[in-house]
């Protein structure tokens, strides 16, 4: 649970730094890449925030695998019970760990923000989908002679529906894509202006990076730059459908498409929750569309170019940035012989003392039968832990049960050291018997110093009694 709400954290914070880079790029290439270029950019961006996979040690993954090997991820216990203030008699009382039960309440609160968001932009589109069904009809004959003539040579192209439902152009449909159209009384001229602009974004399949913006938003509702990124996305998607729209236009028919768009403005927003195509604009944004309409140029090879090594640089910064990958899973190459016995991973003095035994057990706080997968030995904080045997670190990492832990491979045997207050190995060095891994701590679902020492044979756990040096034994 831990590691899922770092995980989540850590894209959303690697997608904001990509978006403020990205921005600045944007920025300083504006004028010199087209805005269709401009537009793409913003891609990789929503593949960051939506792919929680990506390249080992990445700067987001070492920077919060390094918090948390700093301590940020801290226990709290239940109240103990007596005797288990003394650091040579920690408790066995299972704790509640301070970190987890925070990442379940953030979990459960950003559960229901995501919820919020989704409820709020499928109710818009289902909103639509009634409407349509109730009002939708085809267009008259003249009108879809001007769509029949705007679409030839596409294969397939979408439905084409007339609506007194809707106040503006609308493409709408991920599977079965339509153009819905406003009953209004517009020129033909104007008709095959909005007609040419939203087959635009049929075949650019505009439709899908919209809803991956929006998934994207409801992932990340709870930060700023997301929210952000999808009004950009929205309107450099229209800016650079304007673009390709007026390509071949002379500065006339760009004119009297610009007082197209003032009309439609005047129609208001499709209000349908940010999952459909619109070819009106925001009023604030409109100043905008009609300056780069009118002040459109041709861009030559330099400039696609200079727009593909933007791109380049958006997608190796996206991974170079990466996200939270979890605790470290190295694994190295298992030994040729393994031990028939290990030592004690602490110093004995000829005798040692258990808390507790490796096997089922009364749970002491719900009664019921547990398993324990080692035995618990108490020490004072800071006491070295020692390689049982030689071997290879194999994993070495935090979790809210485990605290800090140490893996060691010895061939077939593998030895785990649980609750470490450090870690003193990384994952593939090479270790000798006695060597010190780390030192005796209290994290993880602990209620006092001890190390939690497991031993397994091919995966499967063993009694770590059954491996260990013949030495006295006394348990509390």
């Amino acid at each position: 649970m831990v590691d899922g709400l770092l995980r989540l954290l850590s894209l959303s914070l690697s997608g904001a730094l990509l978006t403020g880079g990205t921005a600045l790029l944007a920025r300083l290439l504006r004028g010199r890449i087209s805005r269709t270029a401009a537009y793409y950019l913003w891609l990789p961006v929503l593949m960051r925030l939506l792919c929680p996979w990506g390249l080992s040690h990445t700067l987001m993954d070492r920077a919060v695998s390094s918090a948390v090997g700093e301590g940020i991820a801290v226990s709290v216990s239940l109240a103990p019970e007596e005797g288990a203030d003394d650091p040579e008699h920690p408790s066995i009382l299972p704790e509640v760990s301070g970190g987890e039960t925070a990442a379940g309440a953030a979990l459960y609160l950003w559960g229901a923000g995501f919820a919020a968001v989704a409820v709020w932009q499928g109710t818009g589109y289902f909103c639509l989908c009634r409407r349509l069904r109730a009002d939708g009809h085809r267009p008259e004959p003249e009108l879809a002679g001007l769509y029949v003539r705007a679409s030839a040579g596409a294969r397939r192209p979408p439905e084409l529906l007339q609506s007194a439902a809707i106040p503006v152009p609308l493409v709408v449909g991920l599977l079965r894509p339509r153009i819905l159209l406003p009953e209004r009384e517009l020129s033909p001229e104007q008709w095959e202006g909005v007609l040419t602009h939203e087959l635009v974004h049929w075949r650019r399949h505009d439709l899908w990076i919209k809803w991956l913006a929006v998934l994207a938003r409801a992932v990340h509702w709870f930060n700023p730059a997301v929210w952000w990124l999808v009004c950009r996305l929205e309107q450099d998607c229209e800016l650079s459908c304007d673009e390709q729209t007026v390509r071949r236009w002379d500065s006339p028919r760009r004119a009297r498409y610009g007082e197209l768009l003032l009309i439609l403005a005047a129609g208001g927003d499709s209000g349908f929750g940010g999952v459909s195509l619109s070819l009106s604009s925001p009023k604030q944004r409109l100043k905008e569309r009609l300056i780069c309409m009118m002040t459109q140029k041709r861009y030559g090879r330099p400039a696609a170019l200079l727009a593909a090594s933007a791109g380049l640089a958006v997608v190796l910064s996206s991974a170079a940035l990466g996200a939270y990958a979890g605790p470290a899973h190295q694994t190295a190459p298992a030994s040729e012989e393994t031990p028939e016995a290990l030592s004690w991973p602490l110093e004995t003095d000829g005798s040692v003392t258990l808390s507790a035994l490796y096997g089922s057990r009364v749970h002491p706080v719900t009664g019921k039968t547990t398993s324990h997968s080692g035995i618990d030995i108490p020490r004072d904080a800071g006491t070295p832990v020692l390689a049982a045997a030689d071997g290879t670190v194999e994993e070495a990492g935090f979790d809210a049960e485990d605290g800090r832990y140490v893996v060691l491979r010895h061939g077939s045997l593998t030895t785990k050291y649980c609750h470490l207050q450090e870690v003193d190995a990384a994952g593939g060095e090479q270790v000798q018997t006695g060597d010190a891994i780390g030192r005796v701590g209290s994290t993880g679902q602990s209620t006092g110093p001890h190390l939690h020492f497991e031993v397994a044979l091919d995966g499967a756990a063993q009694d770590p009694l059954s491996y260990l040096e013949h030495t006295g034994t006394d348990v509390l």
